[in-house]
């Protein structure tokens, strides 16, 4: 049998027979139905023709926010802002409804705007100062209430910017103060692509060390290795070797390390 279709689930919600709706969202949801996981999750949230279930309104909306639905990553958002279903992550909140935002979706420019204006002080300082590489103001800061995964209106956070300009020292302040690793801006980069990019072995070395994911790409699909086999940076590509980096890792021009090192010893 194949799943029903949206309109029979349209039906069973205008006769209030939700447990039927339910009974025919699932078989849509399960074969990748993106609009068809965000209502089964909103089902699951509000405990409508289903039982309540928290963890499963998060299973269902971050399926269909992986596939890029605008309204199940604002509401993913919404859910780790308020800890239902998964514990309270304000930072993943933000980074799910700015994704929502960049579609247009207006209810998650609000509330990223809303992020951005309550935290904006101090993030920003702190955002500041790492990038200035001022040692004594980051603890300070820190001390102070400073979200130390906070953000500019770039995405950026202070472990990110310590991460570009190579500040060694700032870099372990923030990461023993639990500063993220992994969190990416607008643009996709994480601190260790940043580092990377910006051939700061030091900064690689303490991100590594704290458990940055070494294969995490870019926006174009250039993991650290990637990129340190392009820019010709042997002694940073070996770091990264050492670190387990994937050789067959491939980037949006369907390459990976091991052509881009053909390629240039045939030029």
């Amino acid at each position: 049998l194949f799943a029903a279709p949206m309109d029979d689930v349209d039906m069973a919600v205008r006769l209030r027979a939700y447990p039927r709706a339910a009974h025919l969202l699932i078989p849509l949801a399960e074969h990748g139905d993106p609009e068809a996981q965000y209502r089964l999750a909103g089902f699951y949230r509000m405990g409508t023709g289903v039982p309540k279930d928290h963890k499963q309104a998060v299973r269902w909306l971050r399926k269909a926010a992986e596939k890029g639905y605008a309204k199940a990553e604002y509401n993913l958002g919404v859910m780790y802002e308020n800890g239902w279903g998964v514990d309270p992550d304000h930072i993943m909140a933000q980074q799910w409804y700015a994704l929502a935002a960049a579609q247009g979706y207006a209810m998650a420019q609000t509330k990223l705007q809303a992020f951005f204006t309550a935290d904006k002080p101090r993030a920003e300082a702190l955002v500041d100062v790492a990038r200035k590489g001022e040692q004594n103001e980051v603890p300070a800061l820190i001390v102070r209430g400073a979200n130390i995964d906070g953000a500019d209106a770039y995405g950026r956070t202070a472990l990110m910017e310590a991460a570009e300009a190579g500040h060694d020292e700032v870099v372990r302040m923030l990461l023993r103060a639990g500063a993220r690793p992994d969190l990416r801006d607008h643009y996709q980069d994480t601190a260790l692509i940043l580092a990377v990019r910006e051939g700061h072995r030091g900064c690689v070395e303490q991100l590594l060390a704290t458990g940055a994911n070494v294969n995490r790409p870019d926006s174009n699909g250039n993991t650290p290795l990637l990129l340190a086999v392009i820019q010709d940076d042997a002694d940073m590509a070996a770091l990264l070797l050492k670190a387990k980096a994937d050789v067959e890792a491939r980037n949006a021009r369907a390459w990976n390390a091991l052509q881009y090192v053909r390629s240039r010893d045939n030029a």
